[in-house]
C-alpha cells in the first residue's frame, strides 16, 4: 500500500433557513413563530489516494492492483481501516477473495 497523493478538496455548504410555527393549546387562536437561520460556510477536507498492490510470492510477480481514496481519516488506524474495508469488498467483487 502506498500514498499516491493528498488533495485538498473544498465544498461550500448552503445556509438553511427553518420556520416553527407554535398555536396555543388552548385553542383561542394565539399564535407565533420562530426561525433559525444557518448561514453557509466552506468546508475543507483533505483526499488521500491510495494505491495497493498484490503480489505473487511463488512467481514474484503483480497479481492484483487497485486505487482506491478516503477522505479526513482521523488517524492512522483509520486510514488503514477504511483502506482496508474498500480493498476487501473489491477484491470479493472481482472474485479474487471468497
Amino acid at each position: 500500500m502506498s500514498l499516491n497523493a493528498i488533495d485538498q478538496r473544498t465544498s461550500y455548504v448552503a445556509p438553511t433557513a427553518t420556520t416553527m410555527y407554535y398555536s396555543s393549546w388552548r385553542g383561542n387562536g394565539a399564535m407565533s413563530w420562530r426561525g433559525y437561520y444557518d448561514p453557509g460556510y466552506y468546508t475543507t477536507e483533505k483526499v488521500y489516494h491510495i494505491e495497493v498492490n498484490v503480489f505473487s510470492l511463488r512467481s514474484d510477480k503483480l497479481i492484483w492492483s487497485a486505487n482506491t481514496s478516503t477522505v479526513d481519516p482521523s488517524g492512522k488506524s483509520d486510514l488503514y481501516s477504511s483502506v482496508g474495508q474498500a480493498v476487501s469488498q473489491r477484491m470479493k467483487k472481482e472474485g479474487f477473495l471468497k
